[in-house]
């Protein structure tokens, strides 16, 4: 069934919240005192377990690839600081869709444990199905467990 301006509803909200983001990461009051860089790996824990995922982080922008040709990336809004638990918010853009990711703009959650140089994260990549968007697409979502490094 196609929709009035040939957008739905759903893209238009992750517009939003795409948009939201840059804001929230572009304002004086969202960008850390020190830049944080990280690079990790680790694998998927759910619907594509064991699936292995690489990681580069330089906040507030984040890379993923899995599945040896497949890659998003991401704009987050942290809250809490470079040490300790922290929680990122916003959104990913996906390069391909499949079973699992079904739309190319999608939101994405993490939440981070780090140290003095180690980082555990688990982030999770999805495009709000439970929140009635895009229902006909597939939307099992990433769920991806890793340890990262923190170069700076």
């Amino acid at each position: 069934m196609a929709r009035p301006g040939g957008f739905c509803l759903g893209s238009r909200i992750r517009s939003v919240a795409f948009l939201a983001a840059a804001v929230l990461c572009a304002a004086p009051a969202a960008r850390a005192a020190e830049p944080d860089l990280r690079v990790g790996a680790g694998l998927d824990v759910i619907h594509k377990r064991g699936a292995v995922v690489a990681a580069v982080t330089y906040q507030p922008v984040s890379f993923y690839a899995w599945d040896n040709d497949n890659f998003g990336v991401g704009l987050t809004y942290r809250f809490g600081g470079p040490k300790g638990f922290s929680v990122n918010t916003g959104g990913i853009a996906v390069y391909r869709t499949d079973g699992v990711i079904g739309t190319h703009l999608n939101f994405l959650g993490r939440l981070s444990y780090c140290g003095e140089k180690l980082c555990a994260s688990f982030a999770h990549v999805s495009h709000g199905k439970i929140f009635g968007f895009e229902e006909r697409s597939a939307n099992s979502g990433l769920n991806l467990l890793y340890l990262e490094y923190r170069l700076r």
